[in-house]
C-alpha cells in the first residue's frame, strides 16, 4: 500500500486550501480592524463627552456664582480654584471686555465662545492639548474653563497600537491555520492520488482512504469507493462470464463440431447429411439463445433502459402471463394458479418485468413433477408490491439459493432438463435494476421466489 508523497512548500503555496486561508486571514483582519476602529471611535466619543461634562459642570457652577454674588464672587471662586490643586487637571481664565485677562492660568485664549481645542505651553517646557469651553458672563466678560486632553490622546495612541497588534495577530493566526489546513489537505489528497495511481495500474481492490470526519473529501472518497466497488463487481462479472462461456459453451460447440465431422465422414445419403445439418442448426440455435440471454443480462445490469422507465400496471402484466401459461401448464400435466391483487403498479420497464415473471413461471413448470401446482401471487404490502411464484416441487436447498442466481449455475437435479442456467440470473438482474429485493425461500414443500418492489413515493 502506497503512502502519501512528501509535501513541498511550493505545492502548499499553490494549494487552494492555503489560498483560502490567506483570503480568510484578509477578511478576518479587515473585520477586526473595522471592529477595533469602531470601538476606538465609540470610546473616544464617550471619553470626550465625560471630559466635556466635567468642564461644563465647573463652568455652570462659576456662572451661578457670578449670578448670585456678582463679579467679586466670581473672582473669589476663580482665585480659590486656580490656587487649589486642580491646576494639574483644569485651567481657568476670565477676560475683560477689553480682552485683558483679569485672572486665571489658561495662557492661550480661545477665539470666541463655545467649545475649542487649543495647545497649551507648560511652564517647565513642553505642551499639552486642552479642551476649553468659553462663555459670556456679565457685561462683556468671557469665562474660559479648560481640561487636559492627555487621557484622550493616550487612549487614542493605545487603541491605534491595539488595532495593529490585533490585526497582525489575526493575520499570523489565519496564516498558520491556512498552512496547517493546506498541509493536512495536501497529505490526504496526496494519499488519494497515490491510491488512484495504484488503481490505474490495475489494483481494483484498493480503496481511497477516509478520515471519518464526513467532510467533502470523505464524501468524495466514499462516492469513488462505491464506484470502484461497482467497477470491481463489473470486472469480476466479466471475468466470470468469460470463464462460464469457456466452460459451458465449449462442450456444445465441441459436440457440434464432432457431429458435423462424423456426418461429413459417414453420411451415406443426402437425407442423413440433411438430418445432421438440421441437428447442428438446432444446436446452434440453443447456443445463440444463450448468447442472447447473456447480452440481455448485460444490458439490464448496465441500466441501459432505466431512462425509459414508466408506470407499469403490474396487475395486468401478471394476468397476461398467467393467461398465457395456463394452457401450457395443463398440457404438461401441471396446474397454474394465481392470486392477484387489483390496481397494483410499479415504475419500471414492462418488457423486463414480463421476461422476469416468464422465467420464474417456466422454472416452476420445468423443475416440478407432474400434478404439481405453481402459484403466482401479487399483493400490495405496506412496504411495497410483492410478486411471488411458488411451487410444491422439490425446491432448492438453502445452501444453493444464492449460487443459483449466478450465470450458468445448474443444480444436479436440473441437468436432465433443458436450460442454460441463465433464467434466475436474468431475474436477479431485472430485480436489481428496478431496486427490488429478490428472495428465494422454502415453500414447505417447494420453492417460493419473491420480488419485493419498493413502495411508490407519495
Amino acid at each position: 500500500m502506497s503512502s502519501a508523497p512528501p509535501i513541498r512548500p511550493t505545492q502548499l503555496l499553490r494549494s487552494s486550501a492555503f489560498r483560502l486561508g490567506i483570503a480568510f486571514a484578509g477578511l478576518t483582519a479587515t473585520a477586526a480592524v473595522i471592529l477595533v476602529a469602531v470601538a476606538h471611535w465609540a470610546v473616544k466619543r464617550d471619553l470626550r463627552q465625560q471630559i466635556e461634562s466635567v468642564v461644563y459642570v465647573a463652568a455652570a457652577e462659576l456662572e451661578q456664582t457670578h449670578a448670585a454674588g456678582g463679579l467679586a464672587a466670581l473672582l473669589d471662586a476663580l482665585d480659590r480654584r486656580v490656587a487649589s490643586g486642580q491646576r494639574s487637571q483644569m485651567q481657568f481664565s476670565l477676560v475683560a471686555p477689553d480682552l485683558r485677562r483679569i485672572i486665571g492660568n489658561l495662557e492661550t485664549l480661545p477665539a470666541g465662545p463655545g467649545w475649542a481645542d487649543i495647545g497649551e505651553v507648560l511652564p517647565g517646557g513642553g505642551a499639552r492639548g486642552m479642551r476649553v469651553l468659553t462663555m459670556s458672563v456679565g457685561s462683556g466678560y468671557m469665562l474660559s474653563v479648560g481640561i487636559d486632553r492627555e487621557p484622550i490622546t493616550a487612549l487614542e495612541t493605545a487603541l491605534s497600537r491595539a488595532i495593529w497588534v490585533v490585526a497582525a495577530a489575526i493575520v499570523a493566526l489565519a496564516l498558520a491555520v491556512g498552512f496547517g489546513v493546506a498541509r493536512a489537505s495536501h497529505r490526504r489528497l496526496g494519499l488519494i492520488d497515490a491510491r488512484l495511481d495504484e488503481i490505474g495500474r490495475g489494483a481494483l481492490d484498493v480503496r481511497l482512504p477516509t478520515s471519518g470526519d464526513r467532510d467533502e473529501i470523505d464524501r468524495m472518497a466514499g462516492a469513488m469507493n462505491a464506484t470502484l466497488d461497482r467497477l470491481a463487481g463489473a470486472v469480476s462479472a466479466v471475468e466470470q462470464v468469460s470463464n462460464d462461456i469457456a466452460h459451458d459453451l465449449r462442450t456444445p460447440l465441441n459436440r457440434l463440431r464432432q457431429r458435423l465431422e462424423r456426418a461429413g465422414a459417414t453420411a451415406a445419403s443426402a437425407d442423413e447429411l440433411r438430418k445432421a445439418i438440421d441437428d447442428a442448426i438446432a444446436e446452434l440455435d440453443v447456443t445463440l439463445g444463450i448468447f442472447a440471454s447473456m447480452l440481455r443480462i448485460a444490458q439490464i445490469e448496465a441500466g441501459a433502459r432505466r431512462s425509459a422507465f414508466a408506470r407499469v400496471d403490474l396487475t395486468a402484466l401478471v394476468d397476461g402471463v398467467v393467461e398465457t401459461f395456463t394452457a401450457v401448464a395443463e398440457d404438461e400435466g401441471r396446474r397454474l394458479a394465481s392470486a392477484v391483487a387489483r390496481g397494483v403498479a410499479v415504475t419500471g420497464d414492462r418488457e423486463m418485468l414480463t421476461q422476469a415473471l416468464v422465467n420464474l413461471v417456466e422454472n416452476g413448470l420445468r423443475h416440478t413433477p407432474r400434478a404439481s401446482t405453481v402459484t403466482v401471487s401479487l399483493v400490495d404490502g405496506p412496504q411495497g408490491p410483492v410478486l411471488a411464484v411458488a411451487d410444491d416441487g422439490p425446491g432448492i436447498p438453502a445452501a444453493d439459493r444464492v449460487r443459483v442466481l449466478q450465470r450458468f449455475v445448474r443444480l444436479e437435479g436440473a441437468r436432465s432438463t433443458p436450460g442454460s442456467g441463465l433464467g434466475l440470473a436474468l431475474v436477479a438482474a431485472v430485480a436489481e435494476v428496478h431496486g427490488a429485493a429478490l428472495a428465494l425461500d422454502d415453500n414447505g414443500p417447494g420453492l417460493r421466489v419473491e420480488l419485493r418492489f419498493p413502495a411508490a413515493p407519495d
